[in-house]
């Protein structure tokens, strides 16, 4: 098995064959840190999923009613107890559409489109690299 130990200024991530298990610095903003990793290994397709403690977290939903999205930030400290999805490059920008479940403080749920998060503690992602290209529509992004 061939195992690589990777470093970046918000990350360290081990790569283990053709996957990477990424764990995110203290209080660094979890979108910047994977778009950091995924430009560095020059990673633009593939799926992430993945646990660990987050604070200032800004998620995304839909008001059916409306037909729009709206973003609202939480100023609270949650433990990711799951998140999932995907990531694509579209028009030279880095896009994720990641769906996300918190687990709050008061013993509540949360879920919603993933925006951003700084981490706050323990964490560990796991990014797998398609080698297919991702169909996507800019109408159709999470950020």
């Amino acid at each position: 098995m061939n195992i690589e130990t990777l470093e970046g200024d918000l990350w360290i991530a081990k790569k283990i064959e053709n996957s990477y298990v990424v764990s995110v610095k203290d209080q660094s903003s979890l979108k910047i840190a994977f778009t950091d990793f995924l430009h560095s290994q020059q990673i633009s397709e593939g799926q992430i999923t993945g646990m660990g403690n987050v604070n200032e977290i800004v998620l995304r939903f839909y008001n059916p009613s409306s037909k729009d999205f709206f973003d609202v930030k939480f100023n609270e400290t949650a433990t990711v107890s799951e998140v999932s999805g995907s990531f694509s490059m579209l028009q030279e920008r880095l896009i994720f559409n990641l769906e996300i479940i918190l687990e709050r403080e008061n013993h509540t749920s949360l879920t919603g489109g993933f925006v951003d998060a700084k981490i706050n503690g323990m964490n560990s992602f796991f990014l797998f690299p398609l080698k297919t290209e991702v169909i996507k529509k800019e109408n159709f992004t999470n950020n």
